[in-house]
């Protein structure tokens, strides 16, 4: 009786059917809790009810159905734990529920059970590794829930699994090396926890890989090793956002049957292999958000199946391939790589004006720049103290204003400017013969802010963006081999969620440190939701609630407010793919990662230039 629309509860005197063998309602409207008696059903063998709307608990008498073999109960609305469960079953689906607890540990007594599968629940614990007990098991579905822990060497027991899906917990630890026994595997997902450590060769050494090997969102950290070239029948490598480091192996060139390779938001460096243009059925690649230098491949564009390239912000340069799918540049991101020739002004398709956009564009470049006229004499008189000590260049580069001038500027400090007052000082308007261009890049010692936030940018009746408050700014000098440090120590001081992390363990301020603070305030600007909104807690904050959902389903981070402006959905999701990736890349959490205020800049005037082409 499946895929009808019958409704209401199950009726409970169906526990009195003793000869029934197969009770199949999947894919109706059913509600309500599962009788509570079954024990007497004594020749069942299968009970499919998924796909309804049932609730409550999971009966305890379903384990002493013991004839039972498949339970496919996924995709209600039941909850609390599971219990034990019949030793005779095959299959255990709970998949796409609300149960929780933990996974207890007699599920090795499970000896037979071919498929467990208990998904995007709300289970919690560790792993038991007793789950290395069931010999039988092909597929083992944990992904989704809230399992934590390190995952137990014990599942490299299971000769027969095909498919493990682990994702979206809170897993750590290092992947463990007994994966390698896994000679029947075709799928892995590990994705989405915070697995440490390298990737082991035993992995990357799974020849029966076909699928994916997915191993995205973690912290995995050292080099790609070469032995990746032993998954010669997988279809899909998507290892972005760790911490992986050195060079991509030339032996991907023997991943033939590679489709999709995804190696975005790690610290990969070198040149882009040749050897990629050897896989020819590749249709996506992603190496965005690395170090990578050198020039493109132009084997890339004799790959006929290439249907999407992103290369952007890496430190790439020469000229850009022209063929295959170079010749259509929608399909190309290259963007953040200022090297890279004849790539200004290749998009050249029509686009509708957005007025909302342009605005919350034109703020955030102006604020960020840190170049914009400031009315602050608390940072005037701080450093102008401060420099008397300083070399000549000092003095020759910053401009002199006289304690007179200051006075005169503000008005004798009247009260009328008094702009406000925080925890180090107050802050007035005034008006300079020349206001003060200080800047991260153009002039001879860069200035950090170590206060970008809001209520620290002010606009005028021009909705020209200034930033104020240098309370607690520093002049970066000292510079030895092109880096700079800070002359006098550094105590932490700032405003919470605006903080970049280094500073939390001590590191000086740096122009990396105002960066994060800006991408802070263009995700804020552009999700209309504080980085301390009280929907932040634990491990949710801002930054990780737009990666979540970055690029596919980025609308769903967008302030409405702006999204019901919005004039044309294709313009409007590149668009905010641009505005959002600058934010994330301001927002590493490694200073390294973090790219410059020029070529935020670049990336911000360049999506108000879409905007404001015809």
């Amino acid at each position: 009786m499946s895929y009808n629309s019958f409704v209401g509860a199950l009726p409970h005197n169906i526990s009195n059917l003793a000869e029934l063998t197969v009770l199949d309602l999947t894919a109706n409207k059913l509600s309500g809790r599962l009788p509570t008696d079954l024990s007497q059903l004594t020749k069942l063998q299968v009970i499919n009810l998924g796909q309804n709307s049932l609730s409550g608990p999971i009966p305890p008498s379903i384990a002493n159905v013991s004839s039972l073999i498949r339970l496919n109960l996924g995709t209600n609305l039941l909850s609390e734990s599971v219990g034990n469960l019949s030793k005779s079953l095959s299959i255990f689906y709970m998949g796409d529920n609300r149960i929780y607890g933990r996974i207890p540990a007699s599920i090795g007594q499970l000896t037979g059970i071919a498929l467990f599968n208990v998904s995007y629940n709300s289970m919690n614990g560790s792993i038991p590794p007793e789950i290395g007990q069931l010999k039988e098991l092909q597929e083992l579905g944990l992904a989704g829930n809230q399992l934590s822990g390190t995952i137990p060497d014990s599942l490299g027991s299971l000769g027969k699994v095909n498919q493990i899906d682990l994702s979206g917990n809170q897993l750590v630890g290092q992947i463990p090396t007994s994966f390698g026994n896994f000679g029947n595997l075709i799928s892995m997902d590990l994705s989405n926890n915070r697995l440490n450590g390298s990737i082991p060769r035993e992995v990357l050494s799974l020849s029966s890989l076909s699928k994916i090997l997915n191993l995205s969102r973690n912290l995995l950290s050292g080099p790609l090793n070469e032995q990746v070239g032993v998954l010669d029948n997988i279809v899909t490598i998507d290892l972005s956002n760790n911490r992986l480091s050195g060079n991509i192996p030339s032996s991907i060139k023997t991943c033939r049957s590679l489709e999709r390779l995804f190696l975005a938001k790690n610290e990969l460096s070198g040149r882009i292999p040749n050897s990629l243009g050897e896989v020819k059925g590749l249709e996506v690649l992603d190496l965005s958000y690395n170090q990578l230098s050198g020039s493109i491949p132009t084997d890339l564009q004799d790959l006929q199946a290439l249907q999407s390239v992103n290369l952007s912000f890496n430190n790439l340069e020469g000229v850009i391939p022209s063929g295959g799918v170079f010749r259509n540049l929608s399909k190309v991101k290259l963007e953040g790589n200022p090297k890279l020739c004849s790539y200004s002004g290749c998009d050249s398709s029509p686009r509708h004006r957005n007025l909302v956009l342009i605005v919350c564009i034109t703020v955030s470049i102006i604020a960020f720049a840190l170049c914009i006229i400031v009315g602050s004499f608390v940072f005037v008189r701080k450093h102008k103290r401060n420099s008397c000590g300083t070399s000549d260049l000092l003095k020759a580069e910053h401009q002199t204003v006289s304690y007179h001038e200051l006075r005169r500027a503000t008005d004798n400090f009247n009260q009328a400017n008094l702009v406000g007052k925080g925890s180090f000082g107050s802050v007035y308007k005034g008006y300079l013969g020349e206001v003060l261009n200080y800047l991260h890049d153009d002039i001879e010692v860069p200035v950090v802010h170590c206060d970008l936030k809001p209520s620290n940018i002010l606009l005028d009746e021009d909705m020209t963006a200034k930033v104020g408050d240098f309370g607690l700014a520093k002049l970066l000098v000292n510079r030895t081999n092109n880096q700079h440090s800070i002359s006098s120590t550094f105590a932490l001081k700032g405003s919470i969620g605006y903080i970049p992390p280094e500073y939390g363990i001590g590191q000086k301020p740096s122009k990396a440190g105002d960066v994060y603070s800006f991408g802070v305030m263009l995700l804020e600007l552009f999700t209309g939701k504080s980085p301390v909104d009280d929907c932040f807690m634990g491990e949710l904050n801002l930054i990780e609630s737009v990666r979540s959902v970055f690029p596919h389903k980025i609308l769903q981070a967008l302030d409405p407010e702006i999204l019901q402006h919005m004039e044309d959905p294709d313009i409007q999701h590149e668009c905010m793919n641009k505005i959002f990736g600058v934010g994330l890349s301001c927002t590493a959490d490694s200073p390294d990662s973090r790219i410059s205020m020029k070529d935020a800049l670049r990336e911000l005037k360049s999506v108000k230039r879409i905007l404001l082409s015809d």
